[in-house]
């Protein structure tokens, strides 16, 4: 959701009539992609504003209205869940949610369309902690840094089993962009200011 920050904390009248299946769109993806349809869908269409943000079925952050505005105040760029602890590593948690070819494609993916991260994916692999999800709000042109990072990925992992022929339904694409998220942030803790925070799930 597109978020103006000032007095008070907007989101368009009509959200409820926001669909991802308009425009320039990877509806027909959900299967694979699930809740990342939406984050292309808002990467393609969002206005730009101050800040845009990915929620989700019942996940959404653990956070007030007021403290959402003291982002701006403390130059927050990226605001991601808290980092949750796997003591297997992260490439073994992740393979036993989705086959471990799939790590070996995203590797190889960003070796090929963005090699300047694969260090910090290879990094990423091996560490334990992670922020789960996909859960962020990102200053708008921090996200459209990501977005471009992640569908060019995405979207080499797709040639690939395209041209294998082979079709999956099993949300193995949301798995994998919950890795580039992580991977996003390992990649430029340096360079951008990240806040982390609880996330809170609804029945």
């Amino acid at each position: 959701i597109p978020i103006q920050v000032g007095s008070a904390l907007t989101v368009p009248a009509n959200w409820e009539e926001i669909r991802d299946n308009l425009g320039d769109n990877i509806s027909e993806k959900n299967g694979n992609y699930s809740e990342c349809t939406a984050l292309y869908w808002m990467w393609k269409h969002a206005p730009r504003t101050d800040y845009i943000g990915l929620c989700h079925y019942r996940r959404h952050f653990d956070i007030s209205e007021e403290e959402f505005i003291k982002l701006e105040e403390n130059q927050i760029e990226v605001l991601a869940t808290a980092p949750t602890f796997v003591a297997e590593g992260i490439e073994s948690f992740f393979s036993s949610l989705t086959p471990h070819t799939d790590i070996e494609l995203l590797l190889k993916a960003i070796a090929t369309v963005q090699p300047e991260y694969l260090p910090a994916a290879e990094s990423f692999f091996k560490a334990r902690f992670f922020p789960p999800c996909n859960l962020s709000i990102m200053r708008y042109e921090r996200f459209q840094e990501y977005a471009s990072f992640v569908f060019s990925v995405t979207f080499e992992i797709d040639r690939f089993y395209g041209e294998m022929g082979i079709c999956r339904k099993d949300r193995y694409m949301g798995f994998l962009v919950e890795c580039l998220l992580g991977i996003f942030l390992m990649r430029n803790k340096g360079r951008l200011k990240i806040g982390y925070t609880d996330m809170v799930f609804f029945e």
